[in-house]
């Protein structure tokens, strides 16, 4: 199965960066060490990279149901942020505030969405150690206080828990039209100063390639190859309004943008391919 082949690759990857490359990092300098597990965990650009590839492997409801899990619960985070206004440690790196831990809350909500769907011994135990690591990785480097990380965890693993029950309850289109309703929300609440624009704008973009999917009628899933093409399409739009974040609208445009065409991208392309 497409999910299953996906899955093992995707663990043979990252398990031969923690097992090979981490271990000489480590030699070279802890911080490396620790910065790397950080960067493979919670940085925007690695799940730019992994989640259209994870997304267009599985079944479309389960495919949108992670990518909810994963943007709604860091949109929650990022509002908790600016909610509680909660410093980091003194010197920390990081800029921002610290409560809830944004990385903690990725690694939980991606990682906890796949291990309680597709409930596989390797997966299971591949999510806990990898959520452990990238949270005391938070801890090693100085920018999150052990309250943090614990918030983050909670934040992540209690939004996949959510989302997944709702995907048995709820049909897709009722699903895509609840991220497509959450994202408006919270990107209103990031123009009132309350959280951040990249995950709501990028929710909205997928929720309104899905609803152009249906339309179009283009519902199978590609799998993990077409599933490339989208982070490719995504990528230089993410890279371009990250730095334009300073432009709201325009930031927000183009999140969207790459929110759609990674959607939208890969499924366009195996129609023409196969019809």
């Amino acid at each position: 199965m497409a999910y299953r082949f996906m899955a093992s690759t995707i663990l043979y990857v990252v398990s031969f960066i923690l097992v090979v490359v981490m271990p000489l990092a480590w030699l070279y300098s802890v911080t490396v060490f620790w910065s790397l597990i950080s960067l493979l965990g919670g940085s925007v650009g690695f799940y730019v990279i992994i989640l259209p590839v994870v997304y267009h492997s599985l079944p479309r409801v389960y495919g949108f149901s992670l990518a909810l899990s994963l943007l709604l619960a860091t949109s929650t985070t990022g509002f908790a942020k600016d909610l509680f206004k909660l410093s980091r440690p003194p010197g920390a790196i990081a800029g921002g505030y610290g409560f809830p831990s944004g990385h903690a809350t990725s690694v939980s909500s991606f990682w906890g969405f796949l291990a309680l769907r597709y409930p596989w011994p390797p997966l299971i135990a591949f999510t806990v150690v990898f959520i452990m690591a990238v949270s005391i990785s938070r801890l090693a480097l100085g920018v999150h206080y052990p309250r943090d990380v614990v918030g983050g965890v909670l934040v992540g693993f209690t939004t996949a828990t959510i989302v997944y029950m709702l995907s048995h309850r709820l049909s897709v289109d009722k699903l895509i039209y609840a991220g497509l309703a959450s994202s408006i929300i919270f990107l209103i609440a990031s123009l009132l100063g309350y959280g951040i624009i990249y995950s709501p704008s990028v929710l909205l973009g997928l929720s309104i390639g899905e609803v152009i999917a249906s339309r179009l009628k283009l519902y199978r899933e590609p799998g993990p190859l077409y599933g490339i093409l989208g982070s490719i399409t995504a990528a230089p739009l993410t890279m371009l309004a990250y730095s334009l974040e300073y432009s709201v609208g325009v930031s927000i445009t183009l999140y969207t943008m790459a929110g759609l065409l990674a959607l939208i991208a890969p499924r366009v392309a195996m129609y023409l391919r196969v019809g």
